[in-house]
């Protein structure tokens, strides 16, 4: 167990393992927040495209697009994070599963979440952060694409297990989206 020491105006992103809970991140006192952009989807869908796997940036043709959101930089030169989270299940147990994050029509991936899915449909959450100059004041879309990487055939769910929808439609995937002032 490690104390946490925070500052007056300290902003400190946590997530819950079991019983335990791990500092994700923290906005200091002297970061000012411009705006928040949160996206949520609750519904259920599939995909089947898979990421290649290996030494290469994923690639937007790969994968399958499950979230987008769109946000308009308010200057140029602040910074932006932005953070995923989504609920996966995949049809068979696969080695390794895939979350990346992109940008507008850019075909590399600007980040990449991998997690180990073990078990055939069992729901797991995979969480990405990444940062960057804002660098424009016009729209940026950005995308989430997830899905096995290698070759095993199989059916990726969002938000749900073996191609269908699970706990009543209330599992809750998000991209955000927060302006820092710099």
């Amino acid at each position: 167990s490690q104390d946490l020491i925070l500052s007056g105006n300290d902003r400190l992103f946590l997530i819950r393992d079991g019983a335990d809970w791990y500092e994700i991140t923290r906005a200091v006192d002297n970061q000012q927040v411009v705006q928040v952009v949160h996206t949520e989807t609750l519904t259920s869908s599939t995909g089947v495209t898979e990421f290649v796997a290996d030494d290469t940036i994923p690639q937007r043709t790969e994968g399958d697009e499950y979230m987008t959101a769109s946000f308009t930089p308010k200057d140029a030169t602040n910074r932006l994070v932005v953070e995923a989270l989504g609920s996966f299940a995949h049809s068979t147990a696969v080695s390794k599963f895939l979350m990346c994050l992109f940008q507008d029509l850019i075909g590399d991936a600007l980040t990449v979440a991998a997690t180990l899915m073990s078990n055939a449909d069992n729901l797991e959450t995979v969480y990405l952060r990444h940062e960057m100059a804002a660098g424009t004041t016009s729209s940026i879309t950005f995308k989430i694409r997830a899905g096995r990487a290698g070759a095993d055939s199989g059916t990726t769910t969002f938000n749900g297990e073996a191609a269908s929808r699970v706990y009543g439609g209330v599992i809750r995937s998000y991209i955000r989206i927060t302006e820092y002032r710099t």
